[in-house]
This record gives C-alpha cells, sequence and structure tokens, in this order.
C-alpha cells in the first residue's frame, strides 16, 4: 500500500512519520527510511538534517551554503554524499524488509528527476507499505510522475495522530 502524508509547510508532517515510526517499533514492527529535519543555525538560517529510521541517526543533508560536494535545488544545496546514504538507506529498508518505507519531503526536485527519484521508485516498485511525505501542492504532480494508482492521502490538517496512527498501523499488510 501507499500512504501520501502531506500537509502545508510547517503543519507537521514530519513530526507525525516520527510518532508513527516509534508507534511501529512498539508494535514490534520495522519502520525503514528517513524524515528530513528542519533546524536552526546560531545566525537565524535553516537547514536540515537526514534521519535514519533503522540507525537512529542524522547527518546534516541540506543548507543554504554550498557542500564541497553539492547539488542545488530550489533554495537548498544538497549534500551529494549523504544523499547516496539516503538511497543506500531505503536499499537496506527494502533487503531488511522494512513494515513501512517513509520517505520524507518528495516533490518538484524527485519530479524532475533529482534528489530522491531513483528510491521512491525502488521503494514503490519493491511490494512494501510505502509512505511519501509530500506537500499538498505537489500530490498531483507526484502521482502522476511516479504512476501511483492505488494509494491512501494522510492530510495533518484533518487528521488526528493519535487515531490515524494507529488505524495505519492496523492496514499494514
Amino acid at each position: 500500500m501507499v500512504f501520501i502524508l502531506t500537509g502545508e509547510k510547517n503543519d507537521g508532517k514530519s513530526g507525525f512519520a516520527l510518532k508513527l515510526t516509534e508507534q511501529l517499533r512498539e508494535k514490534g514492527l520495522l519502520p525503514g527510511g528517513f524524515i528530513s529535519i528542519g533546524k536552526w543555525k546560531s545566525s537565524g538560517e535553516k537547514f536540515y538534517d537526514l534521519y535514519d529510521f533503522m540507525l537512529q541517526h542524522s547527518w546534516t543533508i541540506a543548507d543554504k551554503e554550498e557542500f564541497s560536494n553539492s547539488f542545488k535545488c530550489g533554495n537548498y544545496f544538497f549534500d551529494l554524499t549523504i544523499i547516496n546514504a539516503g538511497d543506500e538507506i531505503i536499499r537496506n529498508a527494502v533487503r531488511k524488509g522494512a513494515d513501512l518505507i517513509i520517505i520524507d519531503e518528495v516533490g518538484k526536485c524527485e519530479i524532475n528527476g533529482n534528489i530522491w527519484h531513483t528510491s521512491v521508485q525502488l521503494a514503490l516498485s519493491s511490494a512494501r507499505n510505502v509512505m511519501l511525505v509530500v506537500a499538498r501542492k505537489h500530490i498531483k504532480p507526484v502521482i502522476e510522475h511516479f504512476g501511483i494508482i492505488d494509494y491512501l492521502i494522510i492530510d495533518t490538517l484533518i487528521e488526528n495522530p493519535d487515531q490515524t496512527i494507529p488505524e495505519l498501523i492496523a492496514s499494514l499488510d
């Protein structure tokens, strides 16, 4: 099954995904994949860490300042080394049979064939349960680009995580 977790910017999508993985673990299930966690520098600039659900570890992936080995998409530079690590996180989740593979921040970069494009394709073709975290404005283009037919949209503006997460976990095959 494909779940699309959506909402507006700073609506709690990543927090929802993090809470979901905690409850998956409590039920003895294996979460895989990653979320992007926004953080602030002392200068007030925002940057992002990539958090691996299996390793429970994070690395800086995106910043407004260029990395030595980076790719620019939108307003941020992405560390290509960490993008490769993110791709490996998804391959590892597929290999280990994660009960749910979560890929955060799927949007225009992926639609244009960049950042997590390959990881999204791999996860969707893996016959695993997959959750794509997608900003509301990118839902239709993501669904069309990746040819997703059977999916359930979970909107953080509408859904109560305390009710929705147990229902979602119960629906995993």
